[in-house]
């Protein structure tokens, strides 16, 4: 199949979705979390919000929301989320008659779309288009891949993520480099992209005089980061602030405390909870289990991966751990490859509905304003 036979099956899966969060909303009423969701940023297109936007604007899409609305304001929580997100979701609103919330469920929707064909072409390129299919599936499943349906950064991140590491595997140094710009200003642990660049121009790539170029251009998107914040907020460095006053506490400092990593890693107390939750670390560990996998499968894959997933591990109690494992696209990949094959696939089988049964729970509570990421 090409990736144009996958537009229709992957619209109709997004379809599913909305129908899944629908018929939620209508059989379970008395789930909603008021307390939660009146202690979060209750955006609405004006007035009481309407009981859609009370439903799909909860927790972080409510934060981007407003930024698209009202712009940055100093000391608001809000002002802690980079600006690319909010800024196209800014000059979208036109064509939506001005609807922020429509218009940013419809570009995180798009996003993603293309982000998962581009995927699909990238790995049917290098392993094959079964491959490629496998890969599209544990990623589709995944719990944390419900993001790619909200009004969540998530989406754009993973289409600048796939973009910016196959421009690189093709040595096209241009595109790579506009990509990886980019992603630090839509999530700044986007900057951790300089591992993988630079990797490619150690390796394979050190021939190509742009390969030794491409790694300043994370660097280079972060400080954009530091000079918008610092023309929005009068100081560069007003939303990492903000960031490390958070629920955790912790600072950049505690990616080199191994014994404090580790006491975190067991300190879980309930399913899925904001601090302590056991789901988190059981989808870290199975993140950890695909590292050796994504070694052999590619190189390049590997350094994206690896510090695009012990970044958020380490530096936010696991906190969220499921979503931000979303856009870690060569785990999927190499999930689908340790499941090949004839005798594999009873258990490829088992974990996908796993993963399906518990992303239809999680949207069953977000639409509820209850914790999920």
């Amino acid at each position: 199949m090409s990736w144009r036979g996958l537009v229709g099956p992957l619209l109709a899966w997004k379809a599913g979705f909305f129908v899944w969060v629908l018929v939620a909303v209508a059989v379970l009423p008395m789930m909603f979390h008021r307390g939660y969701y009146e202690g979060n940023p209750r955006w609405s297109s004006g007035g009481s919000p309407t009981m859609i936007e009370a439903r799909l604007s909860t927790w972080d899409a409510g934060h981007y929301l407003m930024l698209a609305d009202r712009g940055y304001v100093p000391h608001d929580q809000s002002s802690r989320f980079p600006p690319l997100w909010p800024i196209a979701i800014r000059m979208a609103k036109p064509a939506f008659g001005g609807h922020t919330l429509a218009a940013a469920l419809v570009l995180a929707n798009l996003a993603s779309l293309a982000a998962l064909l581009l995927l699909f072409a990238m790995v049917a390129e290098s392993h094959g288009p079964a491959a490629a299919m496998g890969s599209l599936a544990f990623l589709l499943a995944f719990p944390g891949s419900l993001f790619f349906h909200l009004a969540y950064s998530e989406s754009l991140f993973l289409l600048l993520s796939v973009l910016a590491i196959r421009e690189l595997r093709r040595g096209r140094y241009a595109g790579a480099m506009i990509a990886a710009f980019l992603l630090p200003l839509v999530r700044l642990p986007g900057a951790l992209v300089v591992v993988p660049f630079a990797a490619h121009a150690l390796g394979g790539g050190r021939a190509h005089r742009l390969a030794w170029f491409a790694p300043a251009a994370p660097l280079l998107g972060l400080g954009a980061y530091f000079l918008c914040m610092r023309l929005l907020l009068g100081d560069p460095l007003a939303g990492v602030r903000l960031y490390q006053g958070g629920l955790c506490g912790l600072t950049v400092m505690s990616l080199v405390d191994l014994p404090g990593f580790i006491r975190r890693l067991l300190d879980f107390g309930s399913v899925h909870g904001f601090l302590d939750s056991a789901l988190d670390r059981t989808f870290f560990l199975l993140w950890v289990a695909t590292l050796p996998r994504v070694w052999r499968l590619d190189r390049v894959w590997f350094w994206y991966v690896l510090p695009m997933g012990l970044f958020p591990a380490m530096t936010t109690c696991f906190m969220g751990f499921t979503r931000y494992a979303a856009v870690l696209f060569p785990s999927a990949v190499a999930a689908a490859d340790l499941l090949s094959g004839e005798r594999r696939r009873p258990w490829a089988a088992v974990v996908l509905s796993g993963f399906v049964v518990i992303q239809a729970l999680f949207a069953v509570l977000y639409v509820n304003s209850r914790w999920v990421g």
